[in-house]
């Protein structure tokens, strides 16, 4: 794994973390009766838009670095879209 693709998923992992910390305190938020769940449910969602965009970021940068293999032993070529 490529640099970039592993501090995308390091990011993803730290993201998820997040998520799950803002949803519990949502959770003990809704049992305390108080009207900060709202909040941690908004930041929740918010880290796991994050977590999804770092989750793709991991998977564009293993796409790229594959590529870049190929090109490398010299299988990659560029070919024209072929129309029918």
């Amino acid at each position: 794994m490529s640099e970039r693709a592993g501090d995308a998923a390091a990011l993803t992992v730290v993201f998820f973390a997040l998520m799950l910390v803002a949803a519990m305190v949502a959770a003990f938020a809704v049992i305390a009766g108080s009207w900060l769940w709202i909040v941690a449910l908004l930041f929740a969602a918010l880290f796991l838009l994050g977590c999804g965009w770092s989750a793709l970021e991991v998977v564009i940068a293993r796409q790229m670095d594959r590529e870049n293999r190929a090109r490398a032993r010299g299988d990659y070529a560029v070919r024209p879209i072929e129309r029918r």
